[in-house]
């Protein structure tokens, strides 16, 4: 049961995403942009886990409509998805559909 132990829930327009007291993330829905960060634009009518590199190290996230954004239990910043206007913060406007660790200026 895929519900079981939740700990927190977010949605966007379209998508949504879970972690688990274990700390896994599972993401559903809308996905054109590559917002769920599973590796391609399909959309996910049920839950699933994410891939191995960030299954396990979510501390929170957010998701909106075009893009998401984890912080990892190691508090790194990552994002997927849509960035226009360079919202993801990577120093590029090119989308990604993988989780990709955003480095903040000291």
């Amino acid at each position: 049961k895929i519900m079981d132990d939740v700990k927190s829930f977010d949605a966007g327009n379209g998508n949504s995403f879970l972690i688990k007291n274990n700390d896994s993330l599972f993401v559903a829905g809308y996905n054109a942009s590559g917002q769920l960060g599973v590796g391609d634009e399909r959309p996910r009518r049920s839950f699933v886990g994410l891939k191995d590199s960030v299954k396990t190290v979510i501390s929170s996230g957010s998701a909106n409509s075009a893009s998401t954004f984890i912080i990892t239990l190691s508090n790194k910043l990552m994002a997927t998805g849509l960035s226009t206007s360079y919202k993801l913060g990577t120093g590029t406007t090119t989308a990604t559909n993988n989780f990709t660790t955003i480095t903040l200026p000291n």
